[in-house]
């Protein structure tokens, strides 16, 4: 309702009057908290309630809003990318720019190349993400180009959402901007209805050698990520090229381990005959390029693509 009622002088600059005369105040364009619930219920108890649990801070108004308010009097006025997305603006945050990307559901079978028995965990993976009543987390790991990545995506396609990818390489290498661009993340998974997926996270994996700062860094982050991703019955991805190896400090979030391994000559004959199925190829057969090159699935598409 806050929402709506903060767009609507947006829309159209006679309510930013209204407003303001219903305010008592010529500058003040924008609602009020005080003003949204007064026009919101005439109960006072329940605007009593409403008042104490927004005015305590959270990502409500991080995510949804410019500033937080101090006290009921404050203004509410959107945050700029809800303005964007409500008026129909496609494209992901500037904010994450060259970090983050937005996958939609694959509209059909055989868009992508992926191993048939790595493509059977789909289901198994999205039940994991999904599962009720716990914070969960799915690492999936193996070679680059090994199908990742198609694996997570295909999961969520299960559940009919989006996947928004972000790179935690960057996220890693930005720490000063760290809270910002994950407020950012957070939401364009609100808003797009997407599944988080920190590509690269063997950028976050504990290494022989790190220092105390370092691992204490690589902890805020994850502690981060976790905290405000993976939230009860919604999944939260990580994908990268290494296992995780150490101790897993996060009790309360459920981590299962998925691995997408390098295909072997059968797999590999499978996919050339999925990718190649409909293009016209002159006495170049699966089993040829097989053995005469070793590829991941992502190399195979991107080989093909080049051809």
């Amino acid at each position: 309702f806050c929402i709506l009622m903060a767009l609507a002088p947006e829309y159209d600059r006679t309510m930013g009057r209204m407003l303001a005369l219903l305010q008592d105040d010529y500058k003040e364009k924008y609602p009020s908290l005080d003003l949204c619930l007064k026009i919101y219920t005439s109960l006072e108890e329940e605007r009593s309630r409403i008042r104490s649990a927004m005015l305590s801070g959270g990502r409500l108004f991080r995510l949804f809003f410019q500033t937080e308010p101090e006290h009921a009097g404050s203004q509410l006025k959107l945050h700029p990318r809800i303005w964007q997305f409500l008026h129909g603006f496609e494209e992901t945050d500037q904010e994450l720019e060259g970090i983050a990307r937005l996958y939609l559901p694959p509209r059909k079978e055989g868009q992508e190349a992926i191993e048939p028995e790595i493509e059977k965990k789909r289901l198994s993976l999205a039940r994991a993400a999904w599962r009720g009543g716990s914070r969960n987390l799915c690492f999936v790991y193996g070679p680059d180009g090994s199908g990742r990545k198609t694996l997570v995506r295909q999961a969520a396609a299960e559940k009919n959402r989006p996947v928004l990818t972000f790179d935690l390489r960057t996220l890693y290498g930005e720490k000063n901007r760290f809270p910002t661009m994950l407020d950012s993340i957070v939401r364009e998974c609100r808003i797009r209805g997407a599944a988080p997926c920190g590509i690269h996270g063997e950028a976050l994996l504990p290494k022989e050698g790190d220092s105390e700062e370092t691992k204490r860094q690589k902890e805020r982050i994850m502690d981060g990520l976790l905290r405000e991703l993976a939230q009860p019955g919604e999944g939260l991805f990580l994908t990268s090229e290494k296992r995780w190896e150490g101790p897993w400090l996060w009790p309360e979030t459920v981590r299962t381990d998925w691995e997408v391994p390098f295909p072997d000559q059968s797999g590999q004959i499978r996919l050339w005959e999925k990718l190649l199925s409909g293009i016209p190829v002159d006495g170049i057969t699966p089993q040829a390029l097989t053995v005469r090159f070793s590829l991941t699935p992502g190399q195979m598409t991107e080989a093909l693509k080049e051809a």
